[in-house]
């Protein structure tokens, strides 16, 4: 079955995926309910282990994991003309099928997800590439009054590995 717009409706009313304009009394009601907000964020394509083993360790910090998805014109712009392999959407229902994940919210702007969500966690790698020098978002973080903490990898193999071995093979 292909995922067309009427599937992916359907899929997206039945999982977790919120959109960022319907996160403010989501977010109100996690909080006045006394739970810890983790956020985190990648593309997630080509799910591999290292995704599941950072997302459950992410999981840990608090009770609610949310997963910030880079939309595909974001992932375009950082990884190249040929990423993403899986859309957004194909993403997003992927790693919402996920124990340790909560929600997943699809993103274009790193600063307003932070925004909207205030998380007390946010969750990066050592890849990350907010890590490499001070950026807003770590700021607005600790705006809100929550903390950065860095996971390390305990899978050393990338989606950009995998991609890369098969886009090899196909010249053979």
């Amino acid at each position: 079955m292909l995922l067309n717009d009427k599937n992916i409706i359907k899929e997206v009313i039945k999982l977790s995926i919120v959109f960022l304009k319907d996160l403010n009394e989501l977010i109100w009601n996690i909080k006045n309910s006394g739970k810890k907000i983790v956020l985190t964020t990648g593309v997630f394509d080509i799910l591999n282990p290292g995704h599941l083993y950072y997302l459950k360790d992410a999981s840990r910090f608090g009770d609610v994991l949310f997963v910030g998805i880079d939309c595909d014109k974001l992932v375009k712009q950082n990884k190249g003309p040929f990423r993403p392999i899986y859309s957004q959407m194909e993403r997003a229902i992927l790693v919402n099928g996920l124990k340790s994940v909560s929600y997943v919210v699809i993103f274009g702007n790193i600063n307003k997800l932070i925004r909207r969500i205030k998380p007390h966690v946010f969750v990066i790698s050592p890849t990350t590439k907010i890590v490499r020098g001070k950026r807003l978002e770590l700021t607005l973080v600790g705006k809100y009054g929550g903390k950065i903490v860095v996971i390390k990898s305990r899978y050393k193999k990338h989606s950009s590995d995998f991609i890369e071995k098969i886009r090899r093979a196909e010249k053979i």
